[in-house]
């Protein structure tokens, strides 16, 4: 694995130093959220709870769609549990993107309940 050498602010290095071993998983995150800027659709669940918090309507609700990019990376992570590669940080964040998508649908059947009766 090739290794780099990064300048940045010592806020930063002191978090990344507390999180030594997860150095590369932190910068491809980053990276895949930087490459999202602009798609349409939420890519993490602080997007997804934003949204919900403000009350939308349920047409609102009802269009929430994972980024093109985010679709991409579950699908990536599902196959590599399926192929039995998948590393147990992959696992975790399978995990975090599935919890993800359930409560996007439990909000989703709720609204599809508040158009009904309204």
């Amino acid at each position: 694995m090739p290794a780099i050498t990064l300048e940045v602010s010592e806020p930063v290095a002191a978090q990344l130093r507390l999180r030594h071993g997860q150095t590369g998983q932190i910068l491809e995150r980053g990276l895949r959220a930087v490459e999202a800027e602009g798609e349409l659709g939420y890519q993490s669940a602080s997007e997804v709870l934003e949204c919900l918090a403000r009350l939308p309507e349920p047409a609102e609700v009802l269009a929430l769609r994972a980024a093109p990019s985010m679709q991409q990376r579950v699908q990536e992570l599902i196959e590599r549990e399926r192929d039995g590669k998948a590393s147990s940080e992959e696992l975790i964040e399978l995990e975090h993107y599935l919890y993800l998508d359930h409560l996007v649908r439990m909000a989703k059947a709720h609204a599809r309940s508040r158009l009904v009766r309204e």
